[in-house]
């Protein structure tokens, strides 16, 4: 009984280990996705940058740019670019892609969700990474010679006022 207990136990860490090593074996590319704020004027520009990275022993992937949808947002251009670099004594491959969008009005904005094909090299692979929604809020700028001019305008009524108080006060 103690044998087949311990049979079974050492199957099933067998088991783990065999579904882990073949998981790092079949590993995808990792993506991120980040934008330049999550809160920009109606006047400026909103830049996503998608990053996908991946181990340069992997294999070459090759990706293909997606169409990022979007609410209240118009797409503007899009870069981009690859790279390889070493961290933790191996060599990744890194590709970005930045989308560049203007505001269409104030209120909130949307991006996603899409997804971004890719296709393993090596072995024709296909895959597709998830690109999340992603909300961002859009202010209107205020215009700042109104806001200079409003400034000096309410300053100058409180210095009428109070010259006119003095002088009321000295009279009266």
């Amino acid at each position: 009984m103690k044998n087949a207990k311990a049979f079974y136990i050492s199957c099933l860490v067998w088991a783990v280990l065999l579904v882990a090593l073949a998981a790092e074996g079949r590993a995808e590319p990792q993506l991120t996705s980040k934008v330049s704020s999550q809160t920009i004027d109606v006047d400026d520009r909103l830049i996503l940058k998608l990053e996908v990275q991946w181990p340069k022993e992997e294999g070459e992937y090759s990706f293909m740019p997606p169409d990022v949808p979007s609410k209240n947002l118009l797409f503007k251009l899009r870069g981009e670019s690859e790279e390889t670099f070493s961290l933790g004594g191996r060599i990744w491959s890194k590709k970005t892609f930045n989308y560049e969008f203007a505001p269409s009005g104030p209120g909130q904005a949307f991006l996603g969700p899409s997804g971004l094909p890719f296709v393993k090299s090596s072995t024709g692979e296909q895959g597709n990474l998830e690109i999340p929604e992603i909300q961002v809020k859009v202010k209107k700028q205020i215009d700042w010679k109104i806001a200079l001019a409003a400034a000096f305008l309410a300053g100058g009524m409180c210095a009428l006022l109070g010259t006119h108080l003095l002088k009321r006060k000295r009279t009266g």
